[in-house]
């Protein structure tokens, strides 16, 4: 069904307020674009330091592992019965 009113009725009610509607809506979709690209940047930031992080956790578990005595000196009670 075609109505040609309406597409006249849309032309005359159209405003100069459309194109400064459009503009603010050009705006703010820029504005959220620019968000995401900081957004990302900022999670890869989060990123990297989550790495170092697990990182310098590793090494420290490490070496603890590299200086534990390879055989633990147990008081008599925790030493299994060998005779």
């Amino acid at each position: 069904m075609y109505f040609p009113h309406f597409t006249q009725f849309s032309k005359l009610t159209a405003s100069p307020s459309s194109d400064e509607a459009e503009a603010d809506v050009q705006s703010r979709i820029e504005a959220i674009q620019q968000n995401e690209i900081d957004q990302i940047r900022e999670l890869g930031s989060l990123l990297d330091n989550e790495l170092n992080y697990a990182e310098q956790y590793t090494q420290i578990l490490r070496d603890v592992k590299d200086n534990w005595p390879e055989k633990c000196v147990l008081p008599s009670p925790f030493l299994p019965n060998t005779q």
